[in-house]
């Protein structure tokens, strides 16, 4: 299927990792950190639908007990593929504080709809601002062929992104958000980037 397609173009054995993580009621990791692509494909196939839906329970979980954990010598780039209807009707914790979770690993939240409906749902506005919030992009397919072309439109821009670092003027060690806006020259371009980020602390 289009996830399995995803997972053998983009891990390449040795530069990339990845986790599959289930949720329904509850959040459940189906396959660890591997950059076996085809084990990563069995996770997928585990996971097991079911009636609840903590999405961002998931969120904040995958980024604080797996991302932030994972730590190398060399630059890390951490993303999450999101795919869900983007309701949520059993997290713990709320939309705000997986956003500030996802940001404070500094993750990048990608999303591929469920909803087919063709209609602008609640679900479709908590995608778009989870994704929007970290930098990323949501996408709402109505067609099989829909999907697969957002999954290559994610895999084409984890292959494409630039890295810009700055020192701030003023800059404090005080844990506390900092918004950052980014802007091209060329009028006809568009930049997507997270909003901000958070301080380290001393």
């Amino acid at each position: 299927d289009a996830a399995t397609e995803f997972l053998r173009q983009t891990i390449r054995a040795g530069f990339d990792r990845a986790f599959v993580m289930g949720f329904n009621s509850h959040w459940k990791i189906t396959q660890d950190f591997t950059d076996n692509w085809l084990q990563l494909a069995g996770g997928v196939k585990n996971l097991e639908p079911g009636g609840g839906t903590a999405l961002y329970d998931a969120i904040y979980r995958a980024c604080r007990n797996k991302l932030m954990k994972d730590t190398s010598d060399r630059p890390l780039r951490r993303a999450i593929v999101v795919i869900s209807d983007g309701e949520d009707n059993q997290s713990d914790v709320t939309r705000s504080q997986a956003i500030e979770m996802a940001q404070r690993a500094e993750v990048i939240i990608y999303a591929i709809s469920t909803d087919d409906s063709g209609l602008v749902l609640r679900g479709d506005q908590n995608l778009q601002q989870l994704s929007d919030a970290t930098g990323g992009r949501a996408f709402f397919p109505y067609k099989n062929k829909d999907v697969t072309r957002s999954f290559a439109a994610i895999e084409d821009e984890l292959r494409s992104q630039y890295v810009i670092s700055y020192h701030p003027a003023q800059f404090e060690a005080n844990g506390q958000y900092r918004s950052i806006e980014i802007t091209a020259l060329k009028k006809d371009l568009q930049v997507r980037a997270r909003k901000g980020y958070y301080a380290p602390r001393q």
